[in-house]
């Protein structure tokens, strides 16, 4: 096609230069004419006259050559030489003017037009380049990007500047589902959602499904205006591109109204290349998500993991230590779960958290973070919320979960409960790790309090006792075994580690009570100092009752010191004069290297020389955070080696034969 356009134009270019010579000739022969038959009669008359006479005359036809050149050739082609170096320094504005000349003025007239295709080649070249930049911009930036709903934002606005259009709307679909999961515009607000009309199931998302981009223009285009809400374009033209990835439509993108004029094949290519680009880098992004919604959401549950809670506690405190906000923490516990799981299997268990975490998240707002815990024990951060609202949360979750008809694989119905435990920052705690603490021991109240139950901090006995030293002699005062078992698990709370504690140490006493033929008053105050052997660490700061690692010997020294405050609080009540000793001296050793008095052999009291021995065992089969569990064997083991250097021998072997 090329080459027969410019053989055309070499024909065009041959005819003129004809007619140009043909006109030179024109003018030139008449006074050739004449001058020749003058000189011809001259020189039959006069050689030397004719001779004189033809040099005048030849030199008067090169002057009327020269002249009709200079106008007809020269002064044209320079006209058309300096406007082919303006043009060639790209100055595509210049035209040239060449007088009347028929030829010339046709030459200057096709001049002109070469120069008018040339810069429109030259401005539509501009305007490629241009495009292709804003493409290059548009595929650098939302390539880069990690965000799902930023690139959506991105992507529409790229959309319009393409298309240069005067709005421009993007859809991700749902990955299952005719839904859209994300719509984002550029341009134009509309006065309620629309993301329900792109739909893969509605008149614009089936524009889409077949994978094919379309190109619409007039009355087709225009009758797409009534289908969308107000504020409603009228819709000129539009350009619609799926986003196809392995024949499988995941959106598309729409370009409405083109600003300067009707759309074109190459502003459809511009957006199905961007479409392309669109396309890889939302699954790219996808799966970026995917990747990072996998290590900090629970699998099973779909609320958050243990590691991000931590993550979100962390940035909760400080967001409330630094405006002085509120927040309320829930620790939640399914009751009886182990007996549950080993009923029913693990699988129907996994069931049953999987729908406690529906219902906590149905339960709860999008600005709360509610987290597995571990096992069977949940957590729920209430921004901005107090103590009582989120009590409130707590007994919702509570009743929900309560009502729920929980199917075993038999179809039988199952009833599953769950306790909370309620505490608030900072009125309940001032740091990250006393709101932990606070909360899970509201929740071992909870608990205590027979399950199925939501316990405010502030309603704990260990909260009473924080806030009132009396209320332990109050407690003291009352020798009812319940007053007893209240107060030693006020006492247990203060560490997670010793839950339930002193139950052990008690039911454990009583086992070797029996083997020891311990009379009724005897067993008694071996009990109330199994339950309250501990009471001194009441007043120890709990960050050292739970310190991980080794004590300094400062913190050292605090521990030592609590027997001697259990003393001064059960001198308080005399009713209890009995078991003073046991509580005082159960931690001497045998060879009298123990604390508080170094008091050796039979001068410890007998009834503290038992306790020795069954606190010391239950503690060596319990957890601490300074050593790990040991076995029933090995707890065993230790006391043997142990008996005559810490523990009194013969005790130890009844000990031992009581188990």
């Amino acid at each position: 096609m090329q080459e027969e356009r410019q053989e055309e134009i070499y024909k065009e270019g041959r005819i003129v230069g004809l007619k140009l010579i043909r006109k030179i000739l024109g003018i030139f022969i008449v006074p050739a004419v004449i001058v020749v038959g003058t000189l011809a009669y001259l020189a039959a008359q006069d050689f030397v006259i004719a001779t004189i006479l033809g040099l005048v005359g030849i030199s008067i036809l090169i002057g009327i050559l020269h002249f009709s050149i200079n106008m007809m050739v020269i002064r044209p082609g320079v006209k058309i030489y300096k406007a082919s170096k303006k043009i060639a320094q790209g100055d595509y504005s210049t035209t040239i003017q060449i007088g009347d000349s028929d030829e010339m003025a046709e030459l200057g007239s096709a001049f002109n037009q070469m120069v008018s295709s040339v810069k429109a080649l030259v401005d539509a070249e501009k305007l490629r380049i241009r495009q292709l930049g804003v493409l290059n911009e548009a595929v650098m930036e939302i390539s880069t990007e990690l965000r799902l709903d930023s690139l959506i934002d991105k992507l529409a606005r790229h959309t319009q500047n393409l298309g240069r259009s005067e709005s421009a709307i993007v859809v991700v679909f749902a990955r299952e589902g005719p839904d859209v999961e994300h719509i984002r515009t550029a341009g134009i607000e509309f006065s309620r959602p629309i993301a329900d009309l792109f739909s893969k199931e509605r008149h614009f998302g089936r524009f889409l499904l077949d994978g094919m981009s379309r190109r619409l223009e007039g009355e087709e285009a225009s009758s797409l205006s009534s289908r969308l809400p107000d504020p409603s374009p009228q819709v000129r033209s539009l350009i619609s591109v799926p986003l196809v990835l392995n024949n499988v439509v995941s959106g598309g993108i729409f370009s409405i109204n083109k600003i300067d004029g009707s759309y074109t094949q190459e502003d459809e290519d511009l957006l199905l290349t961007l479409a392309l680009h669109a396309t890889t880098t939302v699954e790219k992004v996808r799966l970026h998500e995917d990747t990072e919604r996998m290590a900090i959401i629970d699998g099973l549950t779909g609320l958050y993991n243990h590691r991000e809670f931590q993550r979100r506690l962390d940035e909760e405190v400080n967001r409330c230590m630094r405006y002085n906000r509120i927040f309320t923490m829930l620790m939640l516990d399914i009751d009886h779960f182990k007996s549950f799981n080993d009923s029913y299997g693990h699988r129907v268990g996994d069931a049953v958290l999987k729908t406690v975490g529906s219902i906590i998240r149905a339960e709860t707002r999008n600005v709360d973070y509610a987290a597995r815990y571990g096992g069977e024990e949940f957590s729920i951060i209430l921004p901005e919320t107090d103590s009582d609202g989120g009590y409130l949360v707590a007994e919702r979750i509570r009743t929900r979960i309560f009502e729920h008809q929980f199917i075993t694989p038999k179809g039988e119905k199952a009833l599953m409960t769950i306790s909370v435990g309620v505490a608030s920052f900072p009125v309940d705690a001032g740091n990250r790790e006393d709101i932990l603490v606070t909360s899970d021991q509201a929740l071992y109240f909870a608990k205590e309090s027979g399950r199925n139950y939501v316990c405010k901090y502030s309603q704990t006995l260990k909260s009473a006792i924080e806030g009132n030293k009396d209320k332990v002699t109050e407690l003291l005062l009352d020798r009812k075994l319940e007053s007893m078992r209240a107060l030693a698990s006020a006492v247990d709370a203060k560490s997670p580690y010793t839950r339930g504690h002193s139950d052990d140490v008690a039911r454990y006493s009583m086992m070797i009570a029996v083997s020891l033929g311990l009379n009724d008053s005897e067993k008694e105050s071996l009990r109330i100092a199994s339950l309250l052997h501990d009471i001194g660490t009441v007043s120890i700061p709990s960050n050292i009752l739970n310190k991980p690692g080794p004590l300094n010997p400062e913190e050292t020294k605090i521990i030592h010191a609590h027997p001697e405050l259990a003393e001064m609080m059960l001198k308080k009540a005399p009713q209890l004069e009995s078991v003073l000793p046991a509580i005082l001296y159960h931690h001497e050793r045998y060879d009298g290297s123990g604390y508080p008095n170094g008091l050796k052999g039979e001068d410890i009291p007998y009834l503290a020389r038992i306790l020795s021995i069954v606190e010391a065992y239950a503690a060596m089969i319990s957890a601490r955070p300074y050593k790990k569990k040991m076995t029933h064997e090995e707890a065993l083991e230790e006391l043997r080696i142990n008996a005559g250097k810490q523990f009194d021998p013969e005790i130890v072997e009844a000990f031992v034969n009581a188990l």
